[in-house]
């Protein structure tokens, strides 16, 4: 019996559970969901902000996006829980979706005031 074998063989076996292991993870965080859990204020006039609180929002903006009722708003402030975002010129009362990459939060509707 070669005593150098069984080292290998357990070397093998470790690897392969960390990788599988590692696997598993990634595939837990691509599946991450985008959810608003709150709106405040729930309705306003052009220029209010709108306090954003929720889950999966990523720490930094980069290309994600938020739209009230389609149109495109600019954040002021962006966490992975709270967004900060000005009601935009013109937009409609409407829901209020957070996009980060692909994948859309829910919608949660925000009444536009004269």
């Amino acid at each position: 019996m070669n005593p150098g074998c069984g080292r290998a063989s357990a070397f093998f076996l470790v690897t392969l559970l960390v990788v599988g292991l590692v696997g598993v993870v990634s595939v837990a965080q691509t599946g991450t969901s985008r959810a608003i859990q709150n709106v405040s204020p729930a309705s306003g006039p052009t220029g209010t902000a709108i306090t954003i609180t929720g889950s999966g929002f990523g720490a930094v903006q980069g290309p994600s996006t938020v739209t009230l009722s389609g149109a495109s708003a600019t954040p002021t402030s962006w966490s992975n829980t709270k967004i900060v975002v000005p009601v935009p010129h013109q937009a409609p009362t409407g829901p209020i979706v957070v996009k980060v990459g692909s994948m859309s939060s829910n919608g949660a509707l925000f009444k536009v005031t004269p």
